[in-house]
């Protein structure tokens, strides 16, 4: 009796709920796996250095150029704050 008010309303028996449940959970997970893979290279993708992105934003000067005004920069703001320790303490 049960049985037939569950076929008329549209509820399957016991073991095909089961059966249909783990199918739709299979499909559901597949779906997220997909979904999830699809997301994987965008979330994953390696964000370039602030270095790199440096270097993006000159794109016609060559890299060596770039490397050497850095490292004048570099040198000259390590004299700057050398000549400032000298000059603190007296020695200049």
């Amino acid at each position: 009796m049960q049985e037939q008010i569950r076929q008329e309303a549209g509820v399957p028996d016991g073991e095909k709920a089961a059966a249909e449940n783990t199918e739709a959970e299979k499909t559901e997970a597949e779906n997220a796996g997909a979904a999830a893979e699809a997301d994987t290279p965008a979330e994953e993708a390696p964000t370039n250095g602030w270095l790199e992105q440096v270097y993006s934003r000159f794109d016609g000067v060559p890299l060596k150029a770039l490397d050497i005004f850095i490292g004048i920069c570099v040198f000259a703001f390590i004299a700057v704050i050398a000549v400032g320790i000298m000059k603190a303490r007296g020695i200049l």
